[in-house]
């Protein structure tokens, strides 16, 4: 479909976009899941249990939740921002406005998509995002020449069903 296939440089989201059809990727550590600092590794439901009230406080934070030395999502959206400033080209239409190259399919994380999805919509991570996401699925994305990003469709199927 004459799409640009980009990948976070970590080993599933290039093994992903391979499957997916990537044969030509380009790799971007911008594209790199939020860096959860000590707390690398962990589950979500293992912290609650250990930091109980302090994990439940951080969480209530919504964008500024900061995993121990991590990034928190306000910091992955702005890595997120820099990423998309630098899909636009020089190119420019009849207004002299910048124009988008292409369409990109973009293999990333969890956290990425979450901090697209409150880029996109204004979410700030207070409350569970409606509608439910299927990570199972892919879900679309709009940059438009003027650098609005939104979201277009969720839950679009990939390989299979996902529902």
């Amino acid at each position: 479909d004459g799409a640009s296939w980009c990948s976070s440089p970590l080993k599933r989201a290039v093994h992903s976009a391979r499957l997916l059809g990537g044969t030509t990727l380009r790799c971007d550590a911008l594209l790199s899941e939020m860096d959860w600092g000590e707390w690398g590794g962990r589950t979500l439901a293992s912290l609650r249990e250990e930091l109980g009230d302090t994990m439940r406080d951080n969480e209530a934070r919504g964008l500024d939740f900061r995993a121990a030395g991590g990034e928190s999502p306000r910091d992955v959206c702005q890595r997120l921002q820099s990423w998309l400033s630098a899909l636009r080209t020089v190119s420019t239409d009849n207004n002299g406005r910048p124009q988008l190259a292409q369409k990109y399919v973009v293999v990333t994380h969890k956290g990425m998509i979450r901090a697209a999805l409150a880029l996109a919509t204004g979410w700030p991570m207070l409350d569970a995002f409606v509608p439910r996401l299927s990570w199972l699925c892919g879900h679309e994305f709009a940059l438009d020449d003027d650098a609005r990003f939104t979201l277009s469709r969720v839950n679009v199927p990939l390989l299979r069903d996902c529902s």
